[in-house]
């Protein structure tokens, strides 16, 4: 049965803040502020709203623009509402969320760039507010992102990201429409799950190479390869790595891919790393990096990334960090080993050494059920590869190869069930022979079993054969 709206809405308030209503639209439950704790202007508010929402339900059934029926609410209801203009909102957005301002130069101008066209689409559909973008207008934004040929991964993304953005806002300043991006209406993309083929782990020679290489670049690139060696942080989290992440001899930190799930991580301090922070300390840098001219370069732009591809590449060739074409569905080359590498090869030692998945999770910081998949499934892997290897040092083992004697036969004892088929069919004599006793002996154990024949069997002449049979036959019983 529908839900029906109240003609007189109730005020409340919560505490002694402005008077409050709730009204059922478009089958959710929202909340008003009227924006005074004066109870004569709440009612005069709520009568204000009442008369604009019968307004745009009559201008509804006259098909008339959802914006301007927005717009027209909104001036109806309070002739003082300050509505956002478009330009003005990624500005406000940004100078409320300090996290933005520590990635990269390149990140926040692929942000930037997403939020401009996003305000090109609102102004080709005839909006100049923040304010006036229902669900509608996002539904439709979709739809134009998908004919604008996003990949799923990028358009999630953009959608997420333009969510937050109204989910910050709608915190500053109450928006009529809330959070039109809200998943439950927009809902994302199905994203193909990556190959198991990209980012694989170094082996000893490989790792010994690219340490060498990135040597050969300086002090501070090769620490940002002991970092990424020694802790399997994300390239991002080793160039940011602080000071204030230091817990002792552990690392505690948030990893920046997954803060907004609250996931930290913590882990031991390595030898290799401890000596690093040591020389470091002893620098005396005025910095909360650990590594500031790294950082510096990471925050700038996208040239971190860049050089440690080209030194992985200059370490174990081109050809062999990407991918093959071959079975591909990519456009580019699949890169298969980078910085990266180094968590992949920190995952995959600590699952040949047959560390629990939860304490695996807890020094690598992980979200998600498919990387414990891929933990379990990397431990069964190196147990088979163990089991491969115990099976061949057996098998090589010559002390273990001598000639095994036959056993002595062990004589059939005659039991109460065995003689109890037995003299249904044969006579004492046959089964005598059977047992390699005598007859009367035979008779003896019927006696001991308290077992009686129903008549009397003649010994017919029992081939050799049938003996046998019969005796292996009990043996195996």
């Amino acid at each position: 049965m529908a839900r029906k709206k109240t003609l007189n809405p109730k005020l409340f308030q919560k505490g002694k803040g402005n008077y409050r209503f709730r009204r059922f639209i478009n089958g959710k439950d929202k909340e008003f502020n009227t924006k005074t704790t004066d109870r004569k202007e709440a009612e005069k508010f709520v009568a204000e709203y009442l008369s604009a929402e019968r307004l745009a339900e009559e201008q509804l059934r006259k098909k008339k623009n959802p914006a301007q029926i927005t717009k027209l609410v909104m001036e109806t209801i309070d002739s003082n509402y300050e509505q956002l203009p478009l330009e003005d909102v990624f500005e406000l957005w940004y100078s409320h969320s300090p996290n933005f301002s520590t990635t990269s130069e390149a990140h926040q101008q692929k942000r930037k760039a997403w939020f401009t066209k996003f305000v090109n689409f609102c102004l080709s559909q005839g909006l100049t507010s923040f304010d006036e973008v229902n669900e509608s207008i996002a539904i439709r934004f979709k739809s134009f992102l998908l004919k604008e040929r996003y990949s799923p991964r990028n358009m999630n993304e953009y959608l997420a990201f333009l969510s937050s953005v109204y989910k910050m806002i709608d915190r500053l300043k109450s928006l009529p429409f809330r959070n039109p991006f809200v998943p439950e209406v927009i809902q994302p993309q199905k994203v193909s799950k990556k190959s198991e083929a990209t980012h694989l782990p170094f082996d000893e020679d490989m790792l010994a190479r690219v340490m060498k290489t990135a040597a050969e670049e300086g002090q501070d690139w090769l620490d940002l390869f002991i970092v990424g060696s020694q802790t399997g942080m994300r390239l991002k989290d080793a160039a940011l790595f602080k000071w204030d992440e230091i817990d002792g001899d552990f690392i505690e930190y948030s990893p920046e891919k997954t803060i907004n799930f609250g996931n930290t991580a913590r882990l031991p301090i390595s030898p290799h790393l401890a000596n690093l922070l040591q020389r470091r300390k002893k620098q005396n840098q005025n910095s909360p990096y650990v590594n500031p001219v790294i950082a510096q370069f990471y925050m700038n732009g996208s040239w971190p990334t860049k050089k440690s591809k080209k030194i992985v590449e200059k370490a174990l060739g081109k050809e062999t960090t990407q991918l093959s074409k071959e079975g591909r569905q990519r456009r580019k080359n699949g890169c298969i080993y980078s910085f990266h590498s180094f968590r992949t090869t920190f995952m995959t030692l600590l699952a040949e050494r047959n560390v629990e998945v939860r304490d695996a999770m807890n020094m690598l910081g992980w979200e998600s059920v498919e990387m414990m998949r891929l933990y379990e499934k990397i431990r069964a892997k190196g147990r088979e590869a163990r089991d491969q290897r115990n099976k061949e040092h057996i098998n090589n083992l010559v002390e273990l190869k001598f000639e095994i004697p036959e056993p002595k036969s062990q004589p059939l004892c005659p039991t109460k069930e065995a003689l109890k088929r037995l003299i249904l069919l044969y006579s004492n004599v046959t089964i005598g022979k059977i047992y390699g006793i005598s007859s009367k002996a035979v008779g003896n154990w019927l006696v001991k079993f308290r077992l009686k024949r129903q008549g009397r069997i003649l010994s017919p002449d029992v081939k050799v054969d049938e003996i046998q049979r019969v005796r292996r036959e009990l043996m195996v019983a």
